[in-house]
């Protein structure tokens, strides 16, 4: 829903925020937790993906495929286990 000022109109969050059912700090905070827990997501795949393709493509007469193991990296986002 769109809130258009003109007509009086209130959007769905103007509703919720009238009712105190929640504020802009709480919602503002669910969402950057959202959003990061996103953006590791998208990160692990990429990593994931990553690691087939450097195992696809690495020269198999000189390094041994060791088998996966589990990485973590600490991003601006959170760690990233993959």
């Amino acid at each position: 829903m769109r809130v258009n000022i003109f007509r009086g109109e209130l959007s769905m969050f103007d509703n919720i925020v009238a009712k105190n059912e929640l504020n802009f700090n709480d919602l503002e905070k669910k969402m950057f937790k959202f959003v990061c827990e996103l953006g590791c997501s998208i990160l692990k795949s990429m990593l994931e993906e990553y690691d087939k393709k450097l195992k696809e493509s690495r020269d198999k007469k000189v390094f041994r495929h060791k088998g996966y193991k589990v990485n973590s990296i600490k991003t601006v986002l959170g760690v990233v286990t993959y």
